[in-house]
């Protein structure tokens, strides 16, 4: 009897040896098989970390819908400065305009006490002056392909329309000067009513005398309807992330880079590295991102270069190139000086604003807008305040005053978190109109 009960423990005992022994086996087979998809993962998507692994995930079908980002450093070659390179920057040139901080100027609380300087510099950048860049015709590129699913831009020129990318393939995440309402009863205007007013060295203003502004996100401004809805059906779908000559630095755009999956490889083409840590291309166990330094056009010439695009690229930028036109003359700093408000928008603006247009300039605005896809987007009920983010120095009394909250509608399927900055609120730039000029 001791003998069997001997028996049957060390059969339970050798038993559950076995079992454990099994388990282990299984988990260990379990992660290795997860680290050998894992490396298949990464050889389907990006075979090396650089320019010419994005090329060959390209020609080999792994990447159709190619999501480009781009910012002013796409543009510098036009003659249009960035915003940030010291001593070129367009910031670092607006000290002849004498605002209390560079970045005022891009301000919709300044611009409804000032809105002098804003409609110079617009004269300066109108839509109509420059040639659109190789890196624009390299995006137009990626859509003759077939390859392009959107190109969401920061820029305000419209040089992706000059280039020929289709509208329906923009996304203005800044707004243009393709369309201009007023900041009081928010009629729209014609595009040729402003631009008279503009190169005129006038303040355009609206019948009800509140100021004209062109469609362009000021620091306080919610984003274009088309922002959103893009947002939300094209990221999903993106194999292949572009991020060309854009400091990463202004939000809720930033955090686009956030918002493709995992395992899409993301290149960024600019002259210095931003976006880190989000993008990991520094870290060792990096296995998507990839960082090109120099200026945007080499960039994209070399990796043409690699798809075989080179020549066509190349014969596409000397078809296109128009002589430039002659720089616009310069107001006179005197001319930047606001002027007493009309009596008529004392309750709409509680600033004081230029003096109201001439009454045969008012009567110009019943001329129709044209076609915009950002604004034929846009539904008739006021959007809520999203406000752009610019990261910085501290915020003034006064701007903190006016610190906005940040409302998001229920059906756009994005956390708060990601769409606002995570860095020190106190560095945050955030302006909001006053309160009489809020959407209720």
């Amino acid at each position: 009897m001791t003998e069997q009960h001997s028996s049957s423990s060390s059969s339970s005992s050798s038993s559950s040896s076995n079992s454990s022994s099994n388990d282990g086996a299984a988990a260990e087979g379990e992660r290795l098989a997860k680290a050998v998809e894992a490396l298949t993962l990464r050889s389907a998507v990006l075979p090396s970390l650089n320019l010419m692994g994005v090329a060959e995930a390209i020609l080999t079908g792994k990447c159709k819908n190619i999501i480009v980002m781009s910012g002013a450093g796409i543009s510098v070659s036009a003659g249009i400065p960035d915003f940030r390179s010291p001593g070129t920057g367009l910031y670092y040139n607006l000290q002849k305009y004498k605002l209390p901080e560079p970045t005022s100027i891009f301000e919709i609380g300044y611009f409804l006490e000032n809105p002098k300087p804003f409609m110079c510099l617009a004269k300066e950048m109108y839509p109509g002056n420059y040639n659109a860049t190789k890196t624009h015709y390299f995006i137009r590129l990626l859509h003759e392909k077939g390859l392009l699913l959107r190109n969401f831009t920061q820029n305000i020129d419209t040089l992706e329309q000059v280039a020929g990318i289709p509208a329906d393939k923009l996304v203005f995440a800044h707004g243009s000067f393709s369309s201009a309402h007023c900041v009081g009863c928010h009629k729209e205007h014609s595009v040729e009513f402003v631009k008279q007013n503009v190169f005129a060295d006038q303040v355009p203003h609206c019948e009800c005398g509140s100021l004209v502004k062109p469609d362009i996100v000021f620091f306080g401004e919610s984003l274009p309807e088309r922002f959103f809805t893009q947002l939300t059906e094209d990221f999903p779908k993106c194999d292949l992330l572009l991020i060309l000559g854009t400091s990463l630095a202004v939000h809720p755009f930033a955090r686009l880079i956030n918002f493709v999956d995992k395992d899409v490889p993301r290149l960024l083409v600019n002259r210095e590295p931003v976006g880190t840590p989000i993008l990991r291309y520094e870290e060792e166990d990096n296995t998507r991102d990839v960082f090109w330094a120099g200026d945007c056009d080499t960039g994209c010439q070399t990796l043409a270069d690699l798809l075989g695009w080179g020549k066509e690229l190349q014969r596409l930028v000397l078809e296109n190139m128009k002589p430039r036109a002659p720089a616009p003359a310069e107001a006179a700093p005197a001319d930047l000086t606001p002027a007493p408000a009309p009596a008529s928008a004392a309750a709409l603006m509680p600033v004081s604003t230029a003096e109201v247009a001439p009454k045969a300039e008012a009567t110009a605005t019943t001329a129709s807008a044209e076609p915009n896809p950002v604004e034929d987007s846009k539904p008739t009920a006021p959007l809520p305040v999203l406000p752009v983010v610019q990261s910085g120095p501290a915020p003034t009394a006064m701007q903190e005053r006016h610190t906005p909250t940040v409302p998001l509608r229920r059906w756009i399927p994005i956390q708060l978190s990601c769409l606002q900055s995570k860095s020190n609120p106190r560095r945050q730039r955030q302006r909001q109109p006053p309160r009489s000029l809020r959407h209720p």
